[in-house]
Formats: structure tokens, C-alpha cells, sequence
């Protein structure tokens, strides 16, 4: 994610300001792997793609993040049609397959794939 879906999800511009609060937590307790932990929201025609998620997993590299988790927006995904866009089982592996971070799945991103039996 970058600045611009930022301020799209967070209506505000402080993109910048939590990249170095991220990077100053993950500084101040290097030994504490899962210190610090982001989770990356799908929000249906926002974020749900594959150039964002990657520009998210620049930003956990560069901020040395080691834990991450993969959520949908509920609100949304519940008030909608609760139908699975396919593409989302694309973002899910792509997800999954990131090797160098510990990256989990939450609840409702599980109970879809098993529901396909992916998981």
C-alpha cells in the first residue's frame, strides 16, 4: 500500500509519519520478532489487487516487519453480496507464499478459503 490507497482507506495523509513510527518500533525491540505485526485489509475496488498487496510487502520489507495477516473489510464484505471475487483466491496465495514474513490469514479470509477447500 502507498500513500495514495492510504488516504483513500484512512481519509488522512499520514502515510509518511507511520512509516517511521512502524520503523521505530521494529528499531526499539530488534530481538522481538512479532513486536510489531501489520494487517493488510482487502477493501473490495480499493486494495483488493495484486500491485497493491506487492507495495504492502515492499513497505514490511522495508520496515523489517516480520508479521503480517491478511483480513477482509467485514462491514463491507457482510452488507454485500458475501460472493468471493476469484481473483481474491489469487491474493490469498500470493499472500500465503511470502516466505521471508510470517504471514496468517485471519478468520474470515480462512473461512472462505476452506469453504473452497484451498486451506
Amino acid at each position: 500500500m502507498r500513500l495514495e490507497c492510504y488516504r483513500k482507506i484512512k481519509r488522512t495523509d499520514a502515510f509518511e509519519q507511520v512509516i517511521k513510527n512502524i520503523k521505530k518500533y521494529v528499531s526499539a525491540n530488534p530481538s522481538c520478532e512479532d513486536s510489531v505485526q501489520l494487517k493488510y485489509i482487502l477493501v473490495k475496488g480499493l486494495n483488493d489487487n495484486l500491485e497493491e498487496l506487492k507495495k504492502f510487502f515492499d513497505v514490511v520489507r522495508e520496515t523489517k516487519v516480520k508479521k503480517v495477516f491478511l483480513d477482509v473489510d467485514h462491514n463491507n464484505f457482510r452488507s454485500n453480496s458475501k460472493e468471493v471475487p476469484d481473483y481474491w483466491y489469487d491474493l490469498f496465495e500470493y499472500f500465503l507464499a511470502q516466505k521471508d514474513v510470517n504471514a496468517e490469514i485471519h478468520d474470515l479470509c480462512r473461512q472462505i478459503l476452506e469453504k473452497k477447500q484451498i486451506f
